[in-house]
């Protein structure tokens, strides 16, 4: 499945990227993401692929003005991972952003890409019938002693007891990383559903 979905996911990406900031800087934002570490995992068989693959259609079909297509997108990428979740408040407020201007597609590019809850609920049914457990998506992290926090917890942590244990200066660099570059990337005209889903990501 990942050998599928990841090449196109990569060539999603390229078009959204060179939709935005042009084919130069779609190169570069392909080949940095191939070269991310992290992205070793993309290419195993892990949901994380098809996950990135279903919100970057989301997107694509969103920009593009396929309401419908984007929506289904949006909530098959919720079924796969909660991290799929993302596209849904992006385009919902990107397509809010439009319906103010007045422009006339502004309700269908806000309430479509909502479908991706949809996503959700059917996961939580699922899981309620299969394993009696509705909620099991939101918890399973526990059994790895994972759970969620926001991207300044790291850095408090650290600053609080910087030599209370290996990881935490890994989650200091990590978290000052990510709220640099989301600084970055609020200073820059980029489309505001590209903003948003990186800054919940």
């Amino acid at each position: 499945g990942s050998f599928i979905a990841m090449p196109v996911a990569c060539v999603l990406l390229y078009r959204v990227a060179a939709r935005v900031a042009g084919e130069r800087v779609a190169r570069w934002t392909l080949l940095l993401w191939l070269a991310y570490p992290m992205s070793f995992f993309l290419w195993q068989p892990y949901t994380d692929a098809l996950c990135v693959a279903l919100v970057l259609w989301s997107v694509d079909s969103w920009q593009q003005e396929r309401y419908a297509r984007s929506g289904l997108a949006a909530m098959l990428a919720a079924t796969t991972r909660l991290t799929g979740i993302v596209a849904v408040p992006a385009l919902a407020i990107a397509g809010l952003m439009r319906w103010r201007r007045g422009e006339p597609d502004g309700a269908a590019s806000t309430f479509a890409p909502l479908a991706g809850i949809g996503g959700i609920v059917a996961t939580t049914l699922i899981q309620w019938a299969s394993a009696d457990d509705p909620f099991g998506w939101a918890t399973a992290g526990k059994a790895w002693g994972r759970h969620a926090a926001a991207p300044w917890v790291g850095i408090i942590h650290y600053l609080g007891s910087p030599k209370a244990g290996s990881g935490t200066g890994i989650d200091f660099c990590v978290a000052l990383l990510t709220v640099g570059v989301a600084i970055f990337m609020w200073r820059r005209p980029w489309p505001v559903e590209l903003k948003v889903i990186a800054t919940l990501s």
